[in-house]
């Protein structure tokens, strides 16, 4: 804490996170100038993307070092368009630091991939996501990300799903500032809390686990059932083969066939229009608001300076080498993110 003229600063973040939902918990706070925007003022966004390595339909294990491979093509500057959202003007990213693959040594089964960039946005990771996870199926070679950044060799973006949001983290926001100091007792409260969400969380993951292990070692179908399912032909005598042992193999084998059958390579794909291209098709009424929203764009730069002055003019203001506190807030749920108290 910050001692002025004989007065103790306030504890920012346990006064807020008496006010604050469960799944948001501020962790430590930081003075910083009254320009500061915690948007356009972060040097670069670290984003974790969690996964088990394994397809959920075929049970066919990902190829880690496949993803590693492709991913050394997104390192440094590029025109990442083919992984942007339609709209977006701006299409150069820099990347500092990518994808580093770890193990999480409290679940062995689950894994991370880390990406650390400047300006990178949700679509956009889960764009490269997707991407990768084609790589890691073995569907994709590695050398399918150098082409989709070559914008001159691959004019217009394959169409394809971004990756679900679910697993998708904003882990941190890195600032050229002081670094936020947490309390002992912030700290403390919010071990406690993570600690009890983190084990619900795990008791629920074991039940449904079990009853996977149920449905797997219990449960039977008759082998011509079987077959008429996975449309195969059935030579064998009618028998009773349990699903986990027996079944779920063939089940599996012929969804990869399927998969594999009906997969189209990312650059064979029809390829959508360019940017450009759809300005020049747009209507008047679009193209005005296509203006519209890069103005607001704009504009949208100056309103944390807008919300810092309407602060103090209602005299929320502490003291004055406080005025602007930068606090760290972490969501368990959704993401970790920063949030600006004046």
């Amino acid at each position: 804490s910050i001692i002025e003229d004989g007065k103790k600063e306030l504890n920012y973040c346990e006064m807020l996170n008496r006010v604050l939902p469960d799944d948001i918990r501020p962790l430590a706070w930081v003075p910083v100038s009254l320009d500061f925007s915690a948007r356009f003022s972060a040097a670069s966004r670290t984003y974790r993307y969690f996964f088990i390595p394994t397809q959920a339909k075929t049970g066919q294990a990902f190829n880690i070092q496949s993803m590693r491979d492709a991913s050394q093509f997104l390192i440094g500057e590029h025109d990442f368009r083919h992984f942007c959202i339609e709209h977006l003007k701006k299409f150069t990213r820099i990347v500092y630091i990518l994808l580093r693959f770890k193990r999480l040594t409290i679940l062995p089964n689950a894994w991370f991939l880390q990406i650390r960039g400047q300006a990178f946005l949700w679509h956009m990771v889960r764009c490269i996501v997707a991407i990768l996870f084609a790589v890691a199926q073995r569907h994709e070679q590695p050398s399918v990300i150098d082409s989709m950044l070559d914008i001159r060799t691959t004019p217009r973006r394959p169409q394809y799903r971004p990756a679900n949001e679910f697993p998708l983290v904003l882990h941190d926001c890195q600032f050229d500032t002081s670094q936020p100091l947490g309390t002992p007792e912030t700290l403390t409260r919010l071990d406690e809390h993570l600690e009890y969400r983190a084990r619900a969380s795990l008791i629920l993951a074991t039940k449904r686990l079990d009853a996977l292990d149920s449905v797997r070692s219990n449960l039977s179908v008759q082998s011509d059932h079987l077959s008429a399912y996975l449309y195969q032909e059935n030579d064998e005598p009618q028998r009773t083969l349990n699903w986990g042992k027996d079944a779920l193999a063939r089940v599996r084998i012929s969804s990869r066939l399927k998969l594999e059958a009906q997969y189209i390579p990312l650059l064979h794909r029809q390829g959508g229009m360019t940017y450009y291209e759809r300005i020049q098709n747009m209507g008047a009424r679009k193209r005005e608001r296509l203006d519209a929203n890069e103005r607001k764009r704009q504009d949208a730069e100056c309103t944390d300076r807008v919300f810092h002055a309407t602060m103090r003019k209602f005299g929320l203001v502490f003291y004055p080498t406080t005025a602007v506190l930068l606090v760290k807030i972490f969501s368990p749920i959704d993401h970790l993110t920063l949030f600006i108290f004046i």
